[in-house]
């Protein structure tokens, strides 16, 4: 049965007919054929943090083989695909084209399938819908206080007052500010800074006699 399908090219050039073969095929005998799907094709889909956070459309074109009208011979055609990213879509989700794989005589073509991926970003890194952010400040600043302004995913500027002393790799939350949750615009996860203090490499001593004084505990 199966050299029978395999006999579809030959059959169909013999005849001059453009009706495929397995048309020809009774329909209690093709219940009996199972036929085979080809293996999924994946391909890795980059997007920028700000992508994911707005949400985008993007068009891959892929070049398949596919059968010609008459049924006799393969030929290759182009083709465009449209993705749709919503608004805070996780990476790893798959975008399945079903059926759009090379098509081949007596086998079910492939699914075409797309990953999401993030592009490495210079100020955040995604954790679910948290963005986490390594601020730098010196010595000074950690201790005294200051302010520090932080450019958002969405663009603004968050300008942020420390006024507690900041211990080296303490973590700072602000809520809202990280990158949106999929399926309801309207809710974001948090934005976590984690400090990263920076220490000088000399003091001289008239600034080190300051600081010790400064740090005396001793209420003598």
């Amino acid at each position: 049965l199966l050299d029978a399908f395999k006999a579809n090219e030959e059959f169909e050039k013999s005849l001059c007919c453009k009706r495929k073969f397995s048309e020809c095929i009774p329909d209690n005998v093709k219940r009996n054929v199972c036929f085979r799907k080809d293996d999924p094709i994946f391909y890795n889909m980059f997007l920028t943090l700000e992508e994911i956070y707005t949400g985008c459309c993007k068009i891959a074109k892929i070049r398949r083989n596919v059968i010609d009208l008459t049924g006799s011979k393969q030929c290759t055609k182009d083709k465009s695909l449209e993705i749709i990213v919503k608004s805070g879509t996780p990476p790893g989700t798959q975008f399945r084209f079903v059926n759009l794989g090379d098509v081949h005589y007596n086998r079910i073509p492939a699914d075409i399938v797309f990953t999401l991926k993030e592009k490495p970003h210079d100020r955040f890194t995604l954790v679910n819908a948290d963005l986490h952010y390594v601020a730098s400040i010196d010595l000074k600043t950690a201790i005294t206080g200051g302010n520090m302004a932080i450019k958002s995913i969405d663009g603004e500027t968050l300008r942020i007052k420390l006024t507690n002393v900041i211990e080296p790799k303490s973590v700072m939350v602000i809520p809202n500010q990280g990158m949106t949750k999929c399926g309801d615009v309207n809710k974001r996860g948090d934005l976590v800074i984690r400090f990263n203090v920076i220490f000088p490499m000399t003091v001289d001593p008239m600034s080190r006699m300051i600081i010790s004084e400064a740090l005396n505990d001793d209420s003598d």
